[in-house]
């Protein structure tokens, strides 16, 4: 999982208009259900069984930490339903949103800096 923060927290004004939207339905507490959503991350891969040499996993793990991976420019949402390991028989799209010019944030880990 690659760790990042939006610039202008433009990310946090969406996730909070969509909480205000989702509020009449009901569903808008669905979206902190396990956990208060503060940051912006990227799934980089997901293992099918347990890795083999955990100790030496969190050690790669711990020196990437601070690892730049550069910046990515979010054009496109999707609200999909899915159980917590986002297995692919289970991920089902709920609707898809092109953003606009305007919506559209770089999420970069150069971020937190400021």
């Amino acid at each position: 999982m690659a760790q990042g923060y939006a610039d202008q927290n433009r990310l946090n004004e969406l996730r909070d208009a969509i909480r205000q939207a989702l509020r009449p339905s009901g569903l808008a507490g669905y979206l902190d259900a396990r956990y208060k959503i503060i940051t912006a991350h990227i799934t980089l891969m997901r293992f099918q069984k347990p890795p083999r040499n955990l100790p030496r996993l969190v050690a790669a793990l711990t020196a990437a930490r601070a690892r730049l991976f550069g910046r990515t420019t979010v054009t496109r949402l999707e609200f999909v339903v899915n159980d917590w390991y986002m297995s692919r028989d289970k991920v089902q799209t709920v609707a898809a949103y092109q953003l606009s010019a305007s919506e559209i944030s770089p999420f970069g880990r150069n971020d937190m800096a400021e």
